[in-house]
């Protein structure tokens, strides 16, 4: 049996795998183990949930059906310093893997906002830092908000619109 099946075969008796579960069950280093899982992540055997010391793996079949098992909100203070939209985006994407579940039109209705407030933070609030918090909330849909490190100013949220404040 591969080293990936023993650790796909943890899988049968737990649906939430560690680390330190495949640390365990092989008898390795911690070191082997995260290099493993991720590269089951990277051919899509896996999904990650989390980081560091909270992470936890799951397969794709339960992911699909536990989407209460994924973080609901991102928050991140970036430097405005070579600072794209797009990466910015990708970064808020692979930490809430649920926004790439919305219907179609309402995930480019959110790209969209997202991207053109989030270049007018950068390119026109002369800020240092800029700060993200992206909310999945089930009443209101997707809130983002951005603070910018310069004068205070204020949009109030609507569905899926982001709320600027720059301060």
């Amino acid at each position: 049996m591969t080293t990936d099946e023993k650790i796909l075969k943890i899988f049968e008796k737990k649906e939430k795998v560690t680390t330190v579960d495949v640390v365990t069950v092989l008898n390795t280093s911690r070191q082997y183990a995260s290099k493993k899982l991720s590269e089951l992540v990277r051919r899509n055997k896996l999904i990650k949930v989390g980081s560091t010391r909270n992470a936890f793996y799951v397969k794709p079949e339960y992911a699909s059906d536990h989407f209460d098992i994924f973080p609901n909100r991102f928050q991140k203070i970036f430097i405005n310093k070579k600072l794209e939209e797009h990466i910015v985006l990708s970064e808020i994407e692979n930490y809430l893997p649920t926004l790439l579940k919305l219907d179609e039109n309402i995930k480019n209705i959110f790209i969209y906002a997202f991207s053109e407030i989030m270049n007018n933070a950068i390119e026109h609030s002369q800020s240092e830092k800029i700060q993200i918090i992206v909310s999945l909330e089930k009443d209101l849909g997707e809130i983002v908000q951005f603070k910018t490190v310069t004068s205070p100013l204020a949009f109030s949220p609507i569905f899926l619109v982001p709320l600027v404040t720059a301060f």
